[in-house]
């Protein structure tokens, strides 16, 4: 059951406004022109937080982030809407309240303390850790108008810590705090989450959103922009920030062209319509940009140039853009990016990077396109955005985020974003496989995807069960330790000890981004792969040939079952790696590609080593 769920929810205020200063003071009131008008603080937000999760409020300032988390507390009734709270609620919203200047430090804690709830006796109980995480020392016996800004926010923070609560509302007073204690916080915030507490967290550090939230929630003059994987949203509001949030409220010409550019989704039979595509959250699809060029059509297509929406892994794809250019523009660059609908940022190359410079584009028609002659992301759904971009990427003159769906269709017993070519060994020999064995039934990688999710923040162990133990584990690299880069081959070598023979062993392997995202794992069951153990030590070892992932660290997970599916042991942390960064692209893999335009010649880009990309 969600701690919070919000239902269209809205806050309206009543404004009085009144011309002239100076007549205010010198007519009297009966004299006095006044309007009224109505002003919605908030409109039409709907979220939902479970237990254990964390959402940002985010959003300019005078957005509505206020309102909102003080309609989350309780502090105000919703004009519109609804909202249902399952639990208690503690609320660190203005800072200084529930507190009294004159009073000392210690005194304002028992003040404070059972305004949020605890009891005198509880109070004294927990004064002393609550001494000791405000870090006030023998200032706490200081009349509390002595504080400074930075002291007032320990010591509020500090008792909100130690009464009772099951969901916790933060409004900007985190950043008061100095570095040192803003790691404390986050680090206390932390076990609660572990313990099953929520949090709604109002800051404009985005960093501290993609970190710490699950969810994140954008607000642009009250309304609700964006609502989802906080990673997502925070990346929708910065390329918002280069676009001007005012560029998200469309103009009826603007939606039309949306509409006629949105036809590259599909053929005109099977394209679904936009409020009709779940694929993409549907506030997650914005348009930005100054202008001077327009995005005027985008297709998806195949390799016989008809328009698709659905693929296989694999695939040819092509991305066609259409623009034009109202006036002259210099030194900028085309963009295309591709996300799944979890908010993971696959892949986004542009022209700049790939070194194809465009000086200038004249006013008239112009197009370009991206080719990949095989699209290796696994089954899915995902949506692209095009943009032109100015060279420093300090604006946009268009933009699309997320508008264009694609779904990726798969039986493939092989999970993750993308996938990899890798070959199995045993004993320092290649072992064939003998078919795909779980093409139909796969419950085996599925439960090792489960299992190994659950544990990933748990310690690094090395379990072991009837009697089969791992007794290393080495991740290999070209050049040694920190060295691997994009299209170097990637070699896990571990050794199994078995205290009895074993067979038909089944070996899993999973390649996890340091956020937690999922790279890619597969089994050697999936490859048609059984190990046969000897009692004592076994070496088996799994290649991936020139691996494409992009910059970042990596965590290598291990699992091991019987074709009975019983599995043996999950070390969740077996190894790491890091990619050093060979390319400045963004993303997670690098793919295979072409480029072609108008404004491009008619050569094709292949700025990377072919052994660098899928």
């Amino acid at each position: 059951m969600p701690i919070i769920e919000a239902i269209q929810l809205g806050k309206q205020y009543q404004i009085v406004y009144e011309k002239g200063a100076l007549a205010r003071y010198l007519l009297p009131k009966f004299l006095r022109k006044r309007q009224f008008g109505d002003f919605w603080a908030v409109k039409e937000a709907a979220f939902s937080l479970e237990p254990g999760q964390a959402i940002g409020v985010i959003g300019s300032n005078g957005s509505g982030k206020s309102t909102l988390l003080a309609l989350c507390a309780g502090v105000t009734a919703p004009t519109a809407g609804r909202i249902h709270v399952h639990g208690k609620v503690s609320a660190l919203l203005t800072l200084g309240a529930g507190f009294h200047p004159e009073l000392s430090g210690r005194e304002n804690i028992y003040l404070n303390g059972t305004i949020l709830g605890l009891t005198i006796r509880e109070i004294r109980k927990k004064m002393d850790s609550i001494l000791e995480f405000s870090g006030l020392g023998h200032l706490i016996e200081a009349p509390l108008q002595t504080y400074s800004t930075g002291m007032m926010t320990r010591l509020g923070f500090a008792i909100a810590m130690h009464a009772p609560f099951d969901l916790l509302v933060i409004d900007e007073i985190l950043s008061v705090g100095d570095g040192v204690f803003q790691k404390r916080c986050l680090a206390k915030l932390q076990e609660f989450k572990k313990a099953g507490k929520a949090f709604i967290i109002a800051t404009h550090d985005l960093e501290t959103v993609k970190r710490f939230c699950e969810k994140a929630l954008l607000l642009d003059t009250g309304r609700q922009s964006a609502y989802g994987n906080a990673e997502e949203v925070v990346g929708i509001y910065q390329e918002a920030i280069h676009g001007g949030m005012e560029d998200h409220r469309l103009s009826e010409r603007e939606r039309r062209e949306i509409l006629i550019a949105l036809k590259g989704a599909g053929t005109e039979g099977n394209r679904p319509a936009p409020d009709e595509i779940g694929w993409v959250r549907p506030r997650a699809r914005f348009r930005s940009g100054i202008g001077k060029v327009k995005i005027k059509r985008v297709y998806l297509m195949d390799r016989e140039d008809l328009e698709v929406n659905k693929i296989n892994p694999g695939d040819f794809l092509r991305v066609r853009v259409e623009y034009e250019v109202e006036e002259e523009v210099e030194d900028l660059h085309f963009g295309i990016a591709v996300y799944r609908d979890d908010g993971v940022y696959c892949f986004g190359p542009n022209t700049r990077l790939d070194g194809l410079p465009i000086r200038s584009l004249k006013p008239g028609q112009g197009w370009f396109q991206l080719t990949y002659p095989s699209f290796p992301l696994l089954g899915g759904r995902f949506s692209f955005s095009v943009a032109i971009w100015d060279r420093e990427e300090s604006h946009g003159y268009d933009s699309h985020h997320a508008m264009y769906p694609l779904r990726i269709r798969s039986n493939r017993p092989e999970y993750g974003v993308v996938a990899l070519a890798h070959r199995w060994f045993a004993r320092d020999k290649e072992l064939a496989g003998h078919g795909n064995l779980l093409l139909t039934q796969h419950g085996f990688q599925q439960e090792m995807e489960e299992r190994i999710g659950r544990l990933l923040m748990e310690p690094t162990t090395t379990p072991s069960q009837q009697g089969i133990f791992l007794d290393s584990l080495k991740i290999i690299q070209p050049l040694g330790e920190g060295s691997l880069q994009m299209g170097d081959d990637l070699s896990v070598e571990g050794v199994f000890h078995a205290e009895a023979a074993v067979e038909q062993l089944a070996v899993w392997v999973g390649l996890f981004r340091s956020d937690g995202i999922l790279c890619y794992a597969t089994s050697s069951f999936n490859d048609g792969v059984l190990l046969e153990l000897k009692p004592g030590k076994n070496l088996w070892s799994i290649l991936f040939p020139s691996l494409p992932l992009l910059r970042g660290k990596f965590r290598v997970g291990i699992a091991c079952a019987n074709r009975q599916q019983n599995v043996f042991g999950i070390i969740p942390e077996a190894g790491w790696f890091q990619m050093k960064e060979s390319v400045p692209h963004h993303g997670l893999v690098s793919i295979k590609r072409e480029w072609k335009g108008s404004a491009l010649g008619r050569h094709f880009n292949l700025h990377f080593p072919a052994r660098a990309m899928l």
